[in-house]
């Protein structure tokens, strides 16, 4: 009986009650300067008026993909952009130190690129074109120096 219960409430979690939001897939590219950034990340902040989760997706050779983690919920966005240096190895796992950060705040935390995600559009694509001055890394990085 309570296994039966518990599998019950499993299930209601994962499927949401009977109700869900409604993801749009989107994809595209995205270049700084006119190159693709080889490893970053795009997140799609709710906008104020956006009661939404935040959807954070990974960019590799200049392409981003959100259906693999089903889409991005309809509503408002301010879209940020993050582009790692690739000398410094990938965090460890919890607490550990990023890699830094090379794009400018005006591509991320400070972005102007908004996007509007609507009810009952099928998948679509949305590429970017970022331009500004590139962030050079410091040494105050936790993690130590650039590998040679």
């Amino acid at each position: 009986m309570i296994r039966t219960l518990v599998l019950i409430t499993l299930i209601a979690v994962l499927i949401g009650c009977g109700g869900g939001l409604e993801r749009i897939p989107l994809s595209g590219t995205v270049t700084f300067n006119g190159k693709p950034i080889e490893d970053g990340q795009i997140r799609f902040m709710p906008k104020e008026d956006t009661k939404m989760p935040l959807t954070v997706e990974p960019i590799k050779n200049g392409e981003y993909d959100t259906s693999t983690t089903g889409g991005v919920p309809v509503g408002r966005y301010q879209v940020q952009f993050f582009s790692y240096d690739t000398r410094y190895p990938e965090p460890s796992g919890p607490g550990a130190a990023d890699r830094p950060q090379l794009l400018p705040p005006s591509c991320n935390y400070q972005s102007k690129y908004e996007i509007e995600v609507e009810s009952g559009q099928r998948g679509f694509t949305k590429d970017f074109e970022l331009t500004g001055v590139m962030v050079a890394p410091t040494g105050n990085w936790g993690g130590g120096a650039p590998p040679q």
